[in-house]
This record gives structure tokens, C-alpha cells and sequence, in this order.
């Protein structure tokens, strides 16, 4: 399935909007001073990251640290393709489609990975390392990171496919007869964003032209609305 390819309608209640800060630095409070990666005390990024990807989302209840958090990111310039939840148990237990890179939440630690799927199909997921900067939720419901666009992607990219994806665990055996609980952007999680990342810009929840409407709470089971996303934003800062 594609971003476009969506059945269903969103269930559950509209969501207010929400402000977001200024980005660019260790974002809301409260934050554990861990919490900021390679920055200095005031939590100002360094200057050495000169083309910065900032990426947050927002949950419908507190941040669960034992569930599992992603941004999946696809630079193959191919929009007819790109990062979706996996419905069922098998592969690395949380996503398919096409991406070459990610952002894992879990257990109060931020890690990306590279995500390569090899010519018998089977995946080889690497740790690389963790973002240039990020935020760990203490008793709030919003994930941010930043990461320095010219470590992960070439020159040469202009856009990339992004989805959000939430699940509250890891199923990789395919003989575990189960429907995953899982979110991801739009009503059925496939709505992933396609967005230019040549040039300063932000893109957000409130004005983002979703073939099938914005972002909203009610997509997750009942008991689970940590995985709920209801709100994103992209920031794209060009040196």
C-alpha cells in the first residue's frame, strides 16, 4: 500500500491543535539533563551540525518507556513507496515498505538505525548512533529529535517519505497468529508524509494536505493510548 491508498475513517474525537516550541534546541520541560545529546549545559546545539532534521510527535497519554517509538525515513526519491506499519507479526516486528533509515524510542533511550533489506529479503537493522539532539519524556506525551541530515543522507537527496509508528511490542515469528496493536500517520497508518528537505521549511499536522485529513486521537485500542499519535511536526534547517 501507498500513502494514498486509505479506507477507513478516523475513529474517536477531533484533536486541538497544539503549540509547539521553538526548535532547534532540548525541547519542553520536563527533561532529564541526560536528555540532551552532545550539548552543551543550557541545552543549545553545537554548530557543527550545519543541516539539521528536527522531528516530533505528540501521543494521545504519557510516553509508555516500554513501548516502542519510530520515525521511519526513506531518501530513495520514490514517492510511491515508503515506511508502514507491519500489521502482522514478522520481519523486524514493527515496519515494512521502504526505508533506509530510523529512529527508535524504547526504554528511556534514543538509537538510529540503518535499515537495509538484502537480496533474499531478509533485513540487516545496524545501529549507527544516537540523534545530535533529543528529548526524554518525563510523565509527557511528546517525542523530539534532531539529526544531522548530512550523516544519514546525501547530498544529492531532496526529499524524503517519513511515517510515525507506534507499538506497544516486537513480534518478529510470522507463525504467531496475531493483529499487532499499532499506530501510524493517517486512519489506517499508511498515510506516510512526502516532504522536500532541500530547503528551510516546516511541516505540520495543522497544514500538511492529507488526501484524508489531518492527524487525530482514536485510532489505537482502548488501554492504549500512549501509541496514539495525534499530533506531528517536521523542521528542516538549511545552513
Amino acid at each position: 500500500m501507498t500513502r494514498t491508498e486509505v479506507s477507513a475513517t478516523k475513529r474517536g474525537r477531533p484533536r486541538g491543535w497544539l503549540r509547539w516550541p521553538a526548535v532547534g534546541v532540548c525541547l519542553s520541560a520536563p527533561v532529564l539533563v541526560a536528555g540532551c545529546a552532545k550539548m552543551p549545559p543550557g541545552g543549545v546545539l553545537p554548530s557543527t551540525a550545519v543541516n539539521r532534521l528536527i522531528l516530533s510527535m505528540v501521543l494521545d497519554a504519557p510516553v509508555n518507556d516500554s513501548f516502542y517509538y519510530f520515525i521511519a525515513l526513506d531518501d530513495n526519491g520514490n514517492s510511491a513507496d515508503g515506511p508502514l506499519p507491519l500489521r502482522r507479526p514478522g520481519a523486524n516486528g514493527w515496519g515494512t515498505g521502504s526505508f533506509s533509515t530510523f529512529v527508535q524510542y524504547h526504554f528511556r533511550q534514543y538509537q538510529v538505525f540503518s535499515h537495509v533489506v538484502n537480496p533474499d529479503n531478509s533485513i540487516t537493522e545496524t545501529p549507527v548512533d544516537q540523534p545530535f539532539g533529543f528529548t526524554v519524556p518525563s510523565g509527557t506525551n511528546q517525542l523530539s529529535v534532531t539529526l544531522n541530515l548530512d550523516n544519514y543522507f546525501a547530498s544529492g537527496v531532496e526529499r524524503l517519505d517519513i511515517n510515525f509508528i507506534t507499538t506497544n511490542e516486537i513480534i518478529r515469528d510470522p507463525n504467531i497468529n496475531v493483529d499487532k496493536i499499532f499506530d501510524g500517520l493517517g486512519p489506517t497508518g499508511n498515510t506516510y508524509l512526502t516532504v522536500p528537505i532541500n530547503i528551510n521549511a516546516v511541516y505540520d499536522n495543522l497544514t500538511y494536505p492529507f488526501p484524508s485529513g489531518r492527524e487525530q486521537a482514536g485510532d489505537a485500542p482502548p488501554t492504549y493510548e500512549a501509541l496514539d499519535i495525534v499530533d506531528w511536526r517536521i523542521e528542516i534547517q538549511r545552513g
